[in-house]
């Protein structure tokens, strides 16, 4: 039942935002504007932690990556201390089939979960689970995605 909760919480915080990217359209294309795409987002985790991270990640209160939600996000806590919840840490694969994933491995965008997660298009894939986010896989836009493989790639720094 608590994951069901901690599910709708996520449901209920992309319908608040509506999918909407500061394009101002709706749509599911990562390789578009639409979707979440917030266009003032740059390669550095400040940046990606602003404008993707608390807005689009359900920190709030007790939605998916909040401090409370994470116990049924496979304990990632994006409000409390994003960047040390990340960087060179092992990831939790609830659904999927596949383990061993760092969150994200400096240098290395390709081998880390967040970006496969953000990559997902499915709710079901087998090896990975549900894309991110949880309630519209694939939604953010592909120039948020480069932004943050671009950091990762240049060794995920805390600036």
């Amino acid at each position: 039942m608590r994951g069901f909760l901690a599910a709708l919480g996520c449901y209920l915080s992309v319908l608040a935002l509506g999918c909407m990217g500061e394009a101002g359209t709706t749509g599911m294309n990562p390789g578009s504007t639409s979707g979440i795409c917030p266009s003032t987002m740059q390669a550095h985790f400040s940046s990606i932690n602003q404008n993707l991270f608390a807005k689009s990640c359900g920190t709030g209160g007790t939605s998916c990556h909040s401090a409370a939600g994470a116990a049924d996000s496979g304990g990632l806590d994006l409000a409390t201390d994003p960047y040390h919840a990340l960087v060179g840490k092992n990831a939790a694969n609830l659904a999927g089939s596949v383990n061993g994933l760092v969150r994200v491995k400096p240098g290395d965008p390709n081998g880390s979960f967040l970006v496969i997660k953000l990559r997902t298009m499915t709710s079901a894939d087998p090896s990975y689970g549900s894309g991110m986010p949880f309630t519209a896989p694939g939604s953010v836009c592909g120039t948020a995605v480069d932004a943050i493989v671009q950091w990762i790639a240049q060794g995920a720094q805390n600036d």
